[in-house]
């Protein structure tokens, strides 16, 4: 990719997220390629849906000496889905969100702190993600939100982690559950475990998060792999795509 393509097709496309978000419209789809992108994504627009190749193959990270968090959304109706999110720097966010509507689906979050933030954004969606190894510093959560509200908080597994959920209150989830925790530090803080949640080791195989074959996770999450778009995806160790019940994570 070159910054000064046009980024009308795929032989035009551009170098950096940053670059294709500065020209994007709402309702766009911006599609980025398997690569580590070592930038700050602020996302600008409404309804964008910002769509990596896989998880496994597309990385948006920060260095050590960042000062930003990795990926900010204060607009309304965006998603982000199918990316690895890391950052090496301390006390920095991975996505905070403080427009409404918002859909994190898919993603891989690791070594930092997880934040969904705002008293007045409303209406989130928090699915079949796997949020591991968040900061161990004291008091940091892997979710944490201060007012608003949440759409679906499901088919998470959250590991490593030095605490849970924090809400602020009993804020209101219209649906929860079918989420794996293990290997957290602290519980729930204002949040009631949904609906078939968890506590059990994913058995994640080492240095991946892939799942072994025995792993609980496998065909126990809430929905079909059709109805959440992943029928040609995979969780699991060997690569098979999955069939019919979602994975959770």
């Amino acid at each position: 990719g070159n910054n000064t393509n046009s980024w009308l097709n795929p032989t035009e496309a551009k170098l950096t997220i940053a670059s294709a978000m500065s020209i994007a419209s709402e309702w766009n789809t911006i599609l980025v390629w398997s690569w580590t992108y070592w930038e700050y994504v602020n996302i600008t627009k409404s309804n964008i849906t910002l769509m990596g190749e896989s998880p496994d193959t597309t990385f948006i990270t920060r260095t050590s000496a960042a000062t930003t968090n990795v990926v900010d959304i204060a607009w309304h109706g965006v998603t982000v889905k199918w990316f690895t999110i890391s950052h090496q720097a301390t006390n920095l966010l991975a996505v905070q969100i403080t427009g409404n509507n918002a859909t994190i689906f898919n993603n891989i979050v690791q070594g930092i702190y997880w934040w969904i933030w705002s008293s007045n954004s409303t209406g989130h969606s928090i699915i079949n993600n796997t949020i591991a190894w968040v900061s161990s510093s004291s008091g940091w959560w892997a979710i944490w939100a201060s007012g608003g509200s949440f759409l679906n908080i499901s088919n998470n597994i959250i590991y490593g982690n030095n605490k849970w959920i924090y809400f602020s209150a009993d804020l209101p989830v219209g649906t929860k559950g079918n989420n794996l925790f293990f290997n957290n530090t602290s519980n729930y803080t204002n949040y009631t475990a949904g609906t078939w949640d968890i506590v059990a080791d994913p058995l994640f195989e080492i240095g991946t998060y892939r799942l072994q074959s025995t792993s609980p996770a496998i065909d126990s999450g809430s929905g079909s792999l059709a109805s959440l778009w992943l029928e040609n995806r995979s969780t699991a160790l060997n690569g098979t795509l999955d069939t019919g019940i979602i994975d959770r994570g």
